[in-house]
């Protein structure tokens, strides 16, 4: 009998290091999780940011198009005089939103990696019957 309730209390002392060791492995995963997230933060800001700027630069472009006469030649009343302009040129509207597409499509690269991590069975550790994927021509598929 003494020797069973020692065997008892040697279990019980072995699955609560396994208890604590599981304990320190789920809180491991769980703060490198953050630490990807918090770097894909990081990451997203920049891009965000360049986005911004380029919509600001393509929307300046826009209006000085929008604002401004493309006569040629053109005629300035206050000095009675004609002067030879370029007419319409594209130049600055086409590497404004040049640049605009390139900053959206490394927005959108960004959100197609993250939508990717969390379709993946390895990261989210989900069970793959709880990871929605494909049907109705959705055109994705879960690996």
């Amino acid at each position: 009998m003494v020797a069973q309730i020692a065997s008892s209390k040697e279990r019980i002392g072995e699955n609560r290091l396994q208890s604590v060791q599981t304990t320190r492995s789920q809180a491991e995963d769980t703060a490198k999780q953050i630490r990807d997230v918090e770097f894909q933060l990081n990451d997203a800001m920049p891009k965000l940011l360049a986005a911004q700027d380029q919509l600001a630069r393509a929307t300046a472009s826009i209006d000085v198009d929008l604002n401004g006469a493309g006569d040629s030649p053109a005629v300035l009343l206050d000095g009675e005089e004609l002067m030879s302009t370029v007419n319409f040129d594209t130049t600055a509207t086409a590497l404004a939103f040049e640049g605009l597409g390139l900053a959206l499509s490394h927005c959108a690269a960004i959100g197609v990696f993250r939508i990717a991590k969390l379709m993946s069975h390895g990261f989210t550790g989900l069970p793959r019957p709880f990871l929605v994927c494909g049907g109705g021509g959705a055109g994705s598929s879960c690996t």
